[in-house]
């Protein structure tokens, strides 16, 4: 926690600053390696809200940094299926309900999904990058149940 109550307002402060992109596009470059220390309950709690504050972001070069941080905590396994598909995915799965905790309405993925669509090429490779990320660590058949719809 410690780490956090550190860490956590210098990443918002950073995200903040409107007038460097560059600032914006290498914390979310580095992100991954201080999710590594922080752990998967502390990623997702509060260094994904960070990153997708990053993925409405005006510039292009952001948005990508965004995405291809993302890939790198699925990779990482830092990121749970309810955070990537949503809850409504892992309900029937598990056969019982999901804590208001858990309740997190749409995924990542279901959300940022218009981003394979971007007028960026850069913002598209990061898109798919990180869907076919999504795809490789759901594994089958679960990525065509799941992720395939929402493409």
């Amino acid at each position: 926690e410690g780490v956090m109550s550190c860490v956590l307002p210098q990443i918002l402060a950073f995200l903040n600053d409107r007038k460097d992109w560059q600032l914006r596009s290498a914390l979310c470059t580095h992100l991954p390696s201080v999710c590594a220390i922080v752990g998967k309950a502390a990623t997702e709690q509060f260094i994904v809200p960070c990153v997708e504050t990053a993925l409405i972001d005006e510039e292009e070069i952001v948005k990508s940094s965004a995405l291809q941080c993302l890939a790198s905590l699925v990779e990482m396994g830092l990121l749970t299926r309810v955070v990537l598909l949503g809850a409504k995915t892992t309900l029937g799965r598990r056969g019982k309900g999901i804590s208001s905790t858990e309740m997190k309405g749409q995924g990542i993925l279901q959300k940022y999904s218009p981003l394979l669509v971007y007028p960026s090429d850069e913002v598209r490779y990061a898109a798919s990058f990180l869907f076919a990320t999504c795809c490789k660590t759901v594994g089958f058949p679960d990525n065509e149940v799941f992720i395939l719809p929402i493409l």
